[in-house]
């Protein structure tokens, strides 16, 4: 039976290694996890939108689409 996809977003000081318990815990009851990269931060003065990260997660999603 399909799930609803459950999507974790780290913030700037984070990576993925943040979600590693909740992944675990996912993971045990079935569900499939997958990393997504949206982009790379170089400095702490980038001027990075929400639309902007909306649509870098969309490619993203297209390109693991594929």
């Amino acid at each position: 039976m399909p799930t609803r996809p459950i999507v974790f977003v780290h913030g700037y000081s984070a990576s993925e290694r943040s979600f590693a318990k909740w992944r675990e815990i996912l993971e045990a009851k079935g569900h499939e996890a997958t990393n997504i990269h949206v982009s790379t931060y170089q400095f702490l003065t980038n001027e990075v939108t929400i639309r902007d990260l909306a649509e870098a997660f969309d490619r993203a999603l297209r390109v693991k689409a594929g």
